[in-house]
Protein backbone atom coordinates (compact mmCIF):
# COMPACT_ATOMS: atom_id res chain seq x y z
CA UNK A 1 0.00 0.00 0.00
CA UNK A 2 1.03 3.37 -0.77
CA UNK A 3 0.41 6.09 1.44
CA UNK A 4 0.91 9.78 1.41
CA UNK A 5 1.10 12.13 4.64
CA UNK A 6 0.39 15.77 3.92
CA UNK A 7 1.93 18.41 6.19
CA UNK A 8 2.27 22.15 5.90
CA UNK A 9 5.72 22.99 5.57
CA UNK A 10 8.96 21.43 6.40
CA UNK A 11 10.08 24.02 8.78
CA UNK A 12 7.24 23.57 11.69
CA UNK A 13 7.53 22.52 14.87
CA UNK A 14 4.41 22.43 15.73
CA UNK A 15 2.20 18.91 17.26
CA UNK A 16 0.68 18.62 14.02
CA UNK A 17 3.75 18.23 12.50
CA UNK A 18 5.05 16.02 15.60
CA UNK A 19 2.07 14.00 14.64
CA UNK A 20 2.92 13.44 11.24
CA UNK A 21 5.89 12.36 11.17
CA UNK A 22 5.66 9.97 14.05
CA UNK A 23 2.89 8.27 11.73
CA UNK A 24 5.22 8.10 8.59
CA UNK A 25 8.21 6.63 10.71
CA UNK A 26 5.65 4.08 12.48
CA UNK A 27 4.03 3.56 8.95
CA UNK A 28 7.02 3.27 7.39
CA UNK A 29 7.67 -0.32 8.35
CA UNK A 30 5.25 -2.20 7.13
CA UNK A 31 3.79 0.62 3.61
CA UNK A 32 5.65 2.73 1.37
CA UNK A 33 5.52 6.22 2.81
CA UNK A 34 5.39 9.64 1.31
CA UNK A 35 5.53 12.31 3.50
CA UNK A 36 4.45 15.69 1.23
CA UNK A 37 5.09 19.39 1.97
CA UNK A 38 2.31 22.30 0.76
CA UNK A 39 5.28 24.96 0.29
CA UNK A 40 8.56 25.58 1.52
CA UNK A 41 11.27 24.34 -0.87
CA UNK A 42 14.03 26.04 1.26
CA UNK A 43 13.26 24.88 4.52
CA UNK A 44 14.77 21.73 6.65
CA UNK A 45 12.46 19.29 8.47
CA UNK A 46 12.41 19.35 12.42
CA UNK A 47 11.31 15.86 13.10
CA UNK A 48 13.86 12.92 12.32
CA UNK A 49 12.47 11.03 9.88
CA UNK A 50 13.27 7.55 8.54
CA UNK A 51 14.94 7.17 5.56
CA UNK A 52 12.59 5.14 4.23
CA UNK A 53 10.25 7.71 3.86
CA UNK A 54 10.06 9.82 0.97
CA UNK A 55 9.84 13.45 0.60
CA UNK A 56 8.75 15.87 -1.78
CA UNK A 57 7.64 19.87 -1.73
CA UNK A 58 5.12 21.15 -4.05
CA UNK A 59 5.07 25.17 -4.06
CA UNK A 60 7.88 27.34 -2.91
CA UNK A 61 6.01 29.37 -0.62
CA UNK A 62 2.90 29.93 1.42
CA UNK A 63 0.53 32.24 -0.63
CA UNK A 64 -3.80 32.76 0.40
CA UNK A 65 -5.64 29.74 1.06
CA UNK A 66 -7.58 30.04 -2.38
CA UNK A 67 -4.82 30.43 -4.48
CA UNK A 68 -2.82 27.34 -3.02
CA UNK A 69 -5.71 24.92 -2.39
CA UNK A 70 -5.60 25.82 -6.96
CA UNK A 71 -2.19 26.07 -7.15
CA UNK A 72 -1.37 22.75 -5.03
CA UNK A 73 -4.34 20.79 -7.19
CA UNK A 74 -2.01 19.80 -10.44
CA UNK A 75 0.98 18.73 -8.88
CA UNK A 76 -0.60 16.67 -6.13
CA UNK A 77 -2.46 14.90 -8.43
CA UNK A 78 0.19 14.48 -10.72
CA UNK A 79 2.19 12.84 -7.83
CA UNK A 80 -0.72 10.43 -6.47
CA UNK A 81 -0.81 9.00 -10.05
CA UNK A 82 2.57 9.03 -10.40
CA UNK A 83 3.34 7.09 -7.57
CA UNK A 84 0.37 4.96 -7.44
CA UNK A 85 -0.63 6.58 -4.22
CA UNK A 86 -3.66 4.81 -2.02
CA UNK A 87 -4.47 6.53 0.62
CA UNK A 88 -3.85 10.33 1.41
CA UNK A 89 -3.78 11.77 5.00
CA UNK A 90 -4.63 15.04 5.64
CA UNK A 91 -3.34 15.86 9.12
CA UNK A 92 -4.87 19.26 10.02
CA UNK A 93 -7.82 21.58 9.24
CA UNK A 94 -5.12 23.45 7.07
CA UNK A 95 -4.96 21.04 4.45
CA UNK A 96 -8.78 20.26 4.74
CA UNK A 97 -8.91 23.53 3.10
CA UNK A 98 -5.62 23.29 0.42
CA UNK A 99 -6.71 19.91 -0.62
CA UNK A 100 -10.46 20.97 -1.21
CA UNK A 101 -10.04 20.73 -5.21
CA UNK A 102 -8.02 17.93 -5.79
CA UNK A 103 -10.48 15.49 -3.41
CA UNK A 104 -13.10 17.02 -5.94
CA UNK A 105 -11.70 15.92 -9.00
CA UNK A 106 -8.99 12.82 -7.97
CA UNK A 107 -10.76 9.55 -7.29
CA UNK A 108 -7.97 7.30 -7.36
CA UNK A 109 -7.11 7.64 -4.12
CA UNK A 110 -8.76 7.42 -0.49
CA UNK A 111 -8.77 10.50 1.79
CA UNK A 112 -8.57 10.79 5.51
CA UNK A 113 -9.61 13.83 7.14
CA UNK A 114 -7.25 13.93 10.19
CA UNK A 115 -9.27 17.01 12.44
CA UNK A 116 -6.17 17.13 15.54
CA UNK A 117 -8.33 20.38 16.88
CA UNK A 118 -12.38 19.62 18.21
CA UNK A 119 -15.24 20.36 15.79
CA UNK A 120 -16.85 22.81 18.70
CA UNK A 121 -14.23 24.56 19.60
CA UNK A 122 -14.49 27.15 16.25
CA UNK A 123 -18.04 25.90 15.53
CA UNK A 124 -18.90 29.62 15.06
CA UNK A 125 -15.97 30.38 12.85
CA UNK A 126 -18.18 29.87 9.16
CA UNK A 127 -15.15 28.70 7.23
CA UNK A 128 -14.16 26.21 9.39
CA UNK A 129 -16.84 24.56 9.80
CA UNK A 130 -17.82 24.94 5.52
CA UNK A 131 -14.51 22.97 5.37
CA UNK A 132 -14.59 20.62 8.10
CA UNK A 133 -18.50 19.73 6.53
CA UNK A 134 -17.10 19.18 3.16
CA UNK A 135 -13.88 17.46 3.87
CA UNK A 136 -16.23 14.82 6.14
CA UNK A 137 -18.25 14.57 3.33
CA UNK A 138 -16.00 13.80 0.80
CA UNK A 139 -13.25 11.95 2.32
CA UNK A 140 -13.24 8.08 2.52
CA UNK A 141 -12.96 8.29 6.51
CA UNK A 142 -12.67 11.46 9.35
CA UNK A 143 -10.32 10.67 12.23
CA UNK A 144 -10.93 12.72 15.55
CA UNK A 145 -8.57 13.11 18.10
CA UNK A 146 -11.29 12.43 20.69
CA UNK A 147 -14.62 10.21 21.20
CA UNK A 148 -16.16 13.45 22.35
CA UNK A 149 -15.59 15.29 19.11
CA UNK A 150 -16.79 11.73 17.09
CA UNK A 151 -19.79 12.36 18.71
CA UNK A 152 -19.68 15.45 17.34
CA UNK A 153 -19.18 15.28 13.65
CA UNK A 154 -22.01 12.45 13.67
CA UNK A 155 -24.75 14.22 15.37
CA UNK A 156 -23.62 18.22 13.56
CA UNK A 157 -22.93 16.80 10.13
CA UNK A 158 -25.15 13.43 10.12
CA UNK A 159 -22.39 11.58 9.04
CA UNK A 160 -22.89 7.84 9.12
CA UNK A 161 -20.81 6.35 12.47
CA UNK A 162 -19.01 3.94 10.49
CA UNK A 163 -17.01 6.91 8.63
CA UNK A 164 -15.89 8.43 11.82
CA UNK A 165 -13.32 6.89 13.75
CA UNK A 166 -11.66 8.63 17.10
CA UNK A 167 -8.13 7.95 17.24
CA UNK A 168 -5.46 8.83 20.22
CA UNK A 169 -2.26 10.54 19.24
CA UNK A 170 0.04 7.90 20.65
CA UNK A 171 2.72 8.45 23.99
CA UNK A 172 6.58 8.30 22.79
CA UNK A 173 7.52 5.51 23.78
CA UNK A 174 10.09 6.39 26.18
CA UNK A 175 7.35 7.81 28.37
CA UNK A 176 5.27 5.24 28.24
CA UNK A 177 8.23 3.52 30.01
CA UNK A 178 9.09 5.92 32.62
CA UNK A 179 9.99 4.93 35.84
CA UNK A 180 10.43 7.73 37.35
CA UNK A 181 9.43 7.49 41.25
CA UNK A 182 6.81 10.48 42.87
CA UNK A 183 8.66 12.66 44.90
CA UNK A 184 6.28 13.48 47.48
CA UNK A 185 8.68 16.79 48.36
CA UNK A 186 8.72 18.05 45.90
CA UNK A 187 7.33 22.03 45.64
CA UNK A 188 7.08 22.62 41.69
CA UNK A 189 3.79 22.82 39.37
CA UNK A 190 4.80 22.71 35.17
CA UNK A 191 2.89 24.53 32.90
CA UNK A 192 3.91 23.90 29.06
CA UNK A 193 2.39 25.29 25.86
CA UNK A 194 2.15 28.51 23.84
CA UNK A 195 2.03 31.86 25.85
CA UNK A 196 -1.05 33.22 24.37
CA UNK A 197 -5.57 33.61 25.02
CA UNK A 198 -6.11 29.86 23.61
CA UNK A 199 -4.11 28.22 25.88
CA UNK A 200 -5.26 30.55 28.87
CA UNK A 201 -2.40 32.38 29.60
CA UNK A 202 -4.50 34.99 31.40
CA UNK A 203 -6.60 32.32 33.21
CA UNK A 204 -3.09 30.94 34.56
CA UNK A 205 -2.02 34.65 35.83
CA UNK A 206 -5.52 34.72 37.76
CA UNK A 207 -4.98 31.38 39.48
CA UNK A 208 -1.31 32.60 40.63
CA UNK A 209 -2.76 35.41 41.85
CA UNK A 210 -5.10 33.77 44.50
CA UNK A 211 -2.77 31.18 45.16
CA UNK A 212 1.06 31.21 45.46
CA UNK A 213 1.07 34.19 48.36
CA UNK A 214 -0.10 31.13 50.19
CA UNK A 215 2.26 28.59 49.60
CA UNK A 216 5.67 30.83 49.50
CA UNK A 217 8.04 27.79 49.10
CA UNK A 218 6.37 26.51 46.03
CA UNK A 219 6.96 27.57 42.31
CA UNK A 220 5.28 27.28 39.31
CA UNK A 221 7.33 26.73 36.50
CA UNK A 222 6.00 27.91 33.00
CA UNK A 223 7.45 26.59 29.87
CA UNK A 224 6.66 27.84 26.52
CA UNK A 225 7.04 31.37 24.10
CA UNK A 226 4.31 33.08 22.43
CA UNK A 227 3.05 36.67 22.05
CA UNK A 228 1.72 37.54 26.05
CA UNK A 229 4.87 36.65 27.02
CA UNK A 230 5.68 40.69 27.64
CA UNK A 231 2.61 40.99 28.80
CA UNK A 232 3.33 38.10 31.55
CA UNK A 233 6.29 38.90 32.95
CA UNK A 234 5.14 42.39 33.48
CA UNK A 235 2.12 41.14 35.15
CA UNK A 236 4.34 38.70 37.16
CA UNK A 237 6.50 41.90 38.58
CA UNK A 238 3.40 43.63 39.72
CA UNK A 239 2.07 40.96 40.87
CA UNK A 240 5.10 40.77 43.22
CA UNK A 241 5.86 36.89 42.14
CA UNK A 242 8.63 36.94 40.40
CA UNK A 243 9.75 34.72 42.80
CA UNK A 244 7.44 31.76 42.43
CA UNK A 245 6.05 31.83 38.90
CA UNK A 246 8.84 31.28 36.52
CA UNK A 247 8.56 31.94 32.99
CA UNK A 248 11.40 29.05 31.62
CA UNK A 249 11.06 29.72 27.72
CA UNK A 250 11.09 26.80 25.34
CA UNK A 251 13.59 24.18 26.42
CA UNK A 252 15.08 21.29 24.63
CA UNK A 253 13.52 18.05 26.39
CA UNK A 254 10.45 19.04 28.10
CA UNK A 255 10.56 15.18 29.43
CA UNK A 256 13.22 16.00 31.82
CA UNK A 257 11.13 18.47 33.41
CA UNK A 258 7.97 16.23 34.29
CA UNK A 259 9.82 13.73 36.94
CA UNK A 260 10.64 16.96 38.65
CA UNK A 261 7.11 18.28 38.98
CA UNK A 262 4.79 17.57 41.70
CA UNK A 263 1.45 18.07 39.55
CA UNK A 264 1.01 19.23 35.91
CA UNK A 265 -1.63 22.02 35.31
CA UNK A 266 -3.12 23.33 31.86
CA UNK A 267 -5.68 26.22 31.62
CA UNK A 268 -6.65 26.20 28.23
CA UNK A 269 -10.01 27.80 26.74
CA UNK A 270 -10.27 24.86 24.34
CA UNK A 271 -7.97 22.26 23.20
CA UNK A 272 -8.34 18.94 21.11
CA UNK A 273 -6.08 16.39 23.16
CA UNK A 274 -3.93 18.00 25.51
CA UNK A 275 -0.28 16.12 25.32
CA UNK A 276 1.05 17.60 28.15
CA UNK A 277 -1.98 16.08 30.17
CA UNK A 278 -0.87 12.73 28.33
CA UNK A 279 3.11 13.35 29.21
CA UNK A 280 2.25 13.83 32.94
CA UNK A 281 -0.03 11.18 33.41
CA UNK A 282 2.43 8.87 31.36
CA UNK A 283 5.14 9.98 34.50
CA UNK A 284 2.79 9.48 37.36
CA UNK A 285 1.97 13.14 37.41
CA UNK A 286 -1.40 14.41 39.55
CA UNK A 287 -3.06 16.68 36.74
CA UNK A 288 -5.56 19.54 36.60
CA UNK A 289 -7.33 20.82 34.15
CA UNK A 290 -10.37 23.29 32.69
CA UNK A 291 -13.20 20.40 31.88
CA UNK A 292 -13.12 22.16 28.28
CA UNK A 293 -15.37 20.53 25.73
CA UNK A 294 -13.08 18.14 24.34
CA UNK A 295 -9.94 16.53 25.48
CA UNK A 296 -9.42 16.52 29.18
CA UNK A 297 -12.26 14.57 30.35
CA UNK A 298 -10.99 11.59 28.42
CA UNK A 299 -7.19 12.14 30.30
CA UNK A 300 -8.40 13.18 33.93
CA UNK A 301 -10.69 10.67 35.81
CA UNK A 302 -11.88 13.37 38.25
CA UNK A 303 -10.84 12.93 41.75
CA UNK A 304 -8.45 9.75 40.88
CA UNK A 305 -5.94 10.93 39.32
CA UNK A 306 -6.36 14.60 39.20
CA UNK A 307 -8.88 17.35 39.21
CA UNK A 308 -11.78 18.43 36.10
CA UNK A 309 -12.52 22.33 37.20
CA UNK A 310 -15.63 24.15 35.93
CA UNK A 311 -14.71 26.17 32.78
CA UNK A 312 -13.27 28.97 33.71
CA UNK A 313 -13.55 29.09 37.28
CA UNK A 314 -10.39 30.15 38.44
CA UNK A 315 -11.60 30.26 42.44
CA UNK A 316 -12.95 26.78 42.05
CA UNK A 317 -9.06 26.08 40.25
CA UNK A 318 -7.63 27.50 42.89
CA UNK A 319 -9.05 25.66 45.24
CA UNK A 320 -8.90 22.02 44.25
CA UNK A 321 -4.95 22.98 43.34
CA UNK A 322 -4.96 24.31 47.12
CA UNK A 323 -6.17 21.13 48.25
CA UNK A 324 -3.71 19.15 46.22
CA UNK A 325 -0.42 21.14 47.46
CA UNK A 326 -1.50 21.00 50.88
CA UNK A 327 -2.31 17.02 51.01
CA UNK A 328 1.19 15.02 50.31
CA UNK A 329 -1.22 11.78 50.55
CA UNK A 330 -3.26 13.14 48.03
CA UNK A 331 -0.84 13.93 45.69
CA UNK A 332 0.52 10.40 46.25
CA UNK A 333 -2.76 8.58 46.40
CA UNK A 334 -3.12 10.74 42.86
CA UNK A 335 0.39 9.82 41.25
CA UNK A 336 -0.19 6.09 42.09
CA UNK A 337 -3.47 5.99 39.96
CA UNK A 338 -2.20 8.47 37.35
CA UNK A 339 -0.68 5.53 34.91
CA UNK A 340 -3.57 3.09 35.46
CA UNK A 341 -5.35 3.50 32.47
CA UNK A 342 -1.79 4.78 30.17
CA UNK A 343 -1.63 1.56 28.28
CA UNK A 344 -4.83 3.09 25.70
CA UNK A 345 -2.15 5.54 24.54
CA UNK A 346 0.27 3.59 23.94
CA UNK A 347 1.68 3.26 20.48
CA UNK A 348 1.15 -0.06 18.85
CA UNK A 349 -2.31 0.02 20.68
CA UNK A 350 -3.28 3.51 18.58
CA UNK A 351 -0.65 2.24 15.35
CA UNK A 352 -3.12 -1.20 15.04
CA UNK A 353 -6.05 1.15 15.47
CA UNK A 354 -4.73 3.05 12.14
CA UNK A 355 -3.90 -0.14 10.32
CA UNK A 356 -7.22 -1.39 10.89
CA UNK A 357 -8.42 1.54 9.11
CA UNK A 358 -6.49 1.69 6.16
CA UNK A 359 -6.81 -1.62 5.47
CA UNK A 360 -10.48 -1.45 5.57
CA UNK A 361 -10.20 1.45 3.48
CA UNK A 362 -8.28 -0.81 0.52
CA UNK A 363 -8.59 -4.59 1.29
CA UNK A 364 -7.38 -5.12 -1.70
CA UNK A 365 -4.17 -3.79 -1.04
CA UNK A 366 -3.48 -5.68 2.23
CA UNK A 367 -0.66 -8.50 0.48
CA UNK A 368 0.51 -5.37 -0.88
CA UNK A 369 1.21 -3.51 2.60
CA UNK A 370 4.04 -5.97 4.31
CA UNK A 371 7.23 -5.19 3.34
CA UNK A 372 9.74 -8.00 3.47
CA UNK A 373 11.05 -8.13 6.95
CA UNK A 374 8.56 -6.23 8.25
CA UNK A 375 6.50 -7.50 11.28
CA UNK A 376 2.75 -7.94 11.26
Amino acid sequence: MNILILISHPGSFGGTHRVAINLANRMSSDYRVHLASVYGRNEQLQFALDSQVSTTVFLPEEDRLRSMAWALSKPLRNYLRQHDIDVVLLIGNYHGFVTLPTILTYRKARFIFCDHGALMNQWDALPVRWMRRWCSRLCAATVTLTQQSRRDYIERFNLPADKVHAIYNWLDPQLTDCSHSYDVDSRSLLWAGRLDEEKGADLLLDIARQLLPRFPQWRWLVFGTGEMHGQMTEEIRRLGLEDQLLLRGQVSNLYDEYPKSSIVTLTSYREGLPLVLLEGKACGRPLISFDVSTGPAEIIRDGVDGFLIPPFDTAAYTQRLTEMMADDRLRLEMSRRSKETISQFDQETIYAQWRELLEGLCPTKISDSVKPGSQR
